[in-house]
């Protein structure tokens, strides 16, 4: 299902077995996709769900969650914003990106972004400058950190990470 140049849909989205494209377009509801999703300068005013990857650019606007399926991935850059949680079943993949929630996913690379809210990374955390107002949630081993606050501290002065069972 592609949503194209300034379309609009007021209601769900769902693709069922496809993958959703929506380049310049606005949508009043949830986006659903069994495969991928891809968002290029759109708006979704509500939750996006995939059962692979999420893929957002170029100033986009989700004021919802983003949930993929357990090998779905999230890349988001170009000054896009969330306003909701962010939870992949693999990497995540922050640039230039404003989130109003949490981010969860084994492996989370955040770079040039603020995420108000909380970072859990199963497998690893690597943050470069980068804005946390809450914790990052990662085996110490496996936490950069590089010209970034978390919790108000630069990462030199970060006490944590803290230990992931406990987020």
């Amino acid at each position: 299902m592609d949503v194209t140049t300034d379309g609009i849909v007021f209601g769900k989205v769902d693709s069922y077995g496809n993958s959703t494209g929506i380049d310049h377009g606005t949508v009043y509801g949830t986006v659903d996709a069994e495969s991928d999703v891809d968002l290029d300068t759109a708006t979704v005013k509500d939750d996006v769900t995939a059962g692979n990857d999420v893929t957002i650019t170029d100033e986009s606007s989700i004021e919802g969650n983003i949930t993929t399926g357990p090998s779905g991935t999230i890349n988001i850059d170009s000054d896009s914003t969330v306003e909701g949680t962010l939870s992949a079943g693999d990497d995540v993949g922050l640039d230039s990106v404003t989130v109003t929630g949490n981010v969860e996913g084994p492996d989370v690379d955040i770079d040039s972004s603020t995420v108000d809210g909380e970072v859990l990374g199963t497998s690893s955390v690597n943050l470069d400058g980068a804005t946390i107002t809450g914790d990052v949630y990662v085996d110490s081993s496996d936490f950069s950190c590089s010209d970034s606050t978390i919790n108000g501290e630069d990462c030199s002065e970060y006490t944590g990470p803290k230990d992931p069972s406990t987020y």
